[in-house]
């Protein structure tokens, strides 16, 4: 059951069955009419324009766009940084698995996965995939059981 705002009372209220329903079908992906949503070819077609944008961006002011020289002095300010805090540690975990070909590998192979997987997921949970009430219950799958 949903309740309504919080009155001065301080006592919660249930709200009016009417609407229940009428927040419920604002929100249904199931009354959806024909063209009330994008067509994944044009998904795909943001998709795609935001990734050719960030990518123009990210060569325009990232590794293209300054010297190995000037991106080494970068690197050292850093680890003079960590160091002055105490939190150099990366040479010695380097010393640690650089001999563990398959160690790093797999971790590689970690990161390349699930990176593209996790993004993939996110964009179509943000993109509205995934159902915002469960069918069985009918409440944001979300929320604890009345």
């Amino acid at each position: 059951m949903q309740v309504g705002p919080e009155p001065a009372s301080g006592i919660r209220r249930p709200l009016d069955p009417e609407v229940q329903v009428a927040s419920r079908d604002r929100f249904s992906r199931r009354d959806a009419g024909p063209g009330s949503g994008l067509r994944w070819w044009v998904e795909v077609l943001l998709v795609l324009g935001f990734y050719v944008v960030y990518s123009t961006i990210r060569n325009l002011f990232g590794s293209e766009s300054i010297s190995a020289a000037d991106a080494l002095a970068n690197a050292e300010r850093i680890i003079d940084l960590e160091r002055s805090i105490g939190l150099y540690l990366e040479l010695d975990l380097q010393q640690a698995f650089v001999d563990h070909r398959w160690f790093i590998q797999f971790w590689n192979l970690f990161y390349g996965t699930f990176h593209f997987a996790v993004t993939v997921f996110a964009l179509v949970g943000c993109t509205g995939g995934f159902p915002i009430c469960t069918p069985a219950t009918d409440r944001p799958s979300c929320a604890p059981p009345d």
